[in-house]
């Protein structure tokens, strides 16, 4: 397989893909289109592993297993490996593209192309949405920008709200003597 990526747009990336045969089983984390130019090939879609797989999400720094947590968050890495059969969901859809043919690829939806009998040649031009996820990101870091509050870690903010230990143990004794 040879493949040639290029910047369409400003943050799009268009992949050539030329095939004689493929064999692996990606998802992307972002919507596909492809258009089938040269030859003809025999496309399977299963239903996502991930639904809606995100591009990337950070582990937390008690997550162990950093390629179970990509995996089952649908992280980039995870979606350009190859899916073992075993784990490939129900088949979505199978079709022949000819020239001139399209498919949409939902992200996160496994799939698999085979040239038919010549080589072919298809484009994969992705589709990154703004997800919500995305809007609420940019939204809260340009709040906590203007809040320091946001900037604290969560159990710095915890402690300052809760009264302090020595002081709840006064209050109760002198509750307790006063009675």
């Amino acid at each position: 397989m040879l493949n040639w990526s290029w910047a369409l747009l400003p943050g799009q990336i268009s992949t050539v893909h030329l095939r004689i045969r493929a064999g692996s089983s990606p998802f992307d984390t972002h919507e596909v289109l492809v258009l089938q130019l040269l030859g003809k090939k025999r496309w399977q879609v299963f239903e996502p592993i991930t639904r809606l797989p995100l591009e990337y999400v950070p582990p937390l720094s008690f997550e162990d297993d950093l390629d179970e947590v990509k995996r089952s968050r649908g992280g980039r890495k995870a979606g350009q490996d190859d899916i073992d059969a075993s784990e490939l969901g129900p088949l979505a859809l199978e079709a022949s593209l000819e020239p001139g043919d399209c498919l949409y690829l939902p992200r996160g939806f496994v799939h698999q192309a085979e040239a038919m009998e010549e080589p072919s040649v298809h484009i994969s031009l992705g589709v990154h949405v703004i997800t919500w996820l995305d809007l609420l990101s940019v939204v809260l870091g340009q709040v906590a920008y203007r809040d320091e509050r946001l900037r604290q870690a969560p159990a710095s903010w915890v402690a300052a709200q809760t009264p302090k230990p020595a002081n709840s143990l006064k209050k109760i004794s002198l509750n307790v003597l006063r009675h």
